[in-house]
């Protein structure tokens, strides 16, 4: 039996990606984002990848940053779920993105490079020490609404329905999602109680 539970801490990710700026050469911002990040993926893997994917596929150079931090925490912590999703994480992001994975992966990646190497003549600029060229293909268009009191689970419902992100594979169960928390889950007063369940872990969506 699945069992039911809040969301909270993926909120915190989102409200600071949309909303907060993050100096990362400030150790109490990396360390205050790496809190964030650890707390969001133990409280839902998936729909952690999910929005990983999503700033994979709509970031800017004002959000490269945030991008590159999250790849460097998940090739830190979660080196299986990089190496299960890299395929996923190309396709909708930059060939070049594998870079941002290598110091943390560096055997995974490089037989993954030359396996591709062997189909696509892209990778072989990257066996010869230099980058890809190419624009990341927009697939994502939608984003919260920069108001105050903007109610994530309409993020939420976006983010978890989107088939662009379906096929993720992590090593953890799921549970079903139960409530949208904005404030801590412990005395919270707003929570909002949605309809949708995230698919098991180990199955494609």
């Amino acid at each position: 039996m699945e069992e039911k539970r809040t969301i909270h801490w993926n909120v915190q990710l989102w409200k600071v990606y949309f909303y907060e700026e993050v100096d990362y050469m400030n150790d109490n911002h990396t360390e205050n984002m790496l809190g964030i990040m650890t707390a969001a993926a133990s409280e839902d893997m998936k729909l952690f990848m999910r929005f990983f994917l999503y700033v994979a596929n709509t970031r800017n150079k004002y959000t490269e940053l945030h991008y590159r931090f999250m790849c460097h925490f998940l090739g830190t912590f979660f080196k299986d779920v990089v190496y299960a999703n890299i395929e996923l994480i190309i396709r909708l992001g930059k060939k070049n993105d594998v870079l941002y994975f290598t110091p943390a992966l560096p055997e995974e990646m490089m037989k993954w490079v030359k396996h591709k190497a062997k189909i696509d003549d892209d990778y072989k600029v990257l066996l010869e020490g230099k980058q890809i060229e190419t624009p990341i293909e927009r697939k994502v268009y939608y984003k919260p609404k920069y108001t105050k009191n903007y109610k994530w689970q309409f993020f939420f419902e976006k983010i978890a329905g989107d088939p662009t992100f379906n096929g993720i594979q992590t090593p953890r169960p799921t549970k079903v999602v139960e409530e949208i928390v904005d404030k801590n889950p412990y005395g919270a007063e707003d929570a909002t109680v949605v309809s949708a369940t995230m698919g098991p872990h180990n199955q494609e969506d």
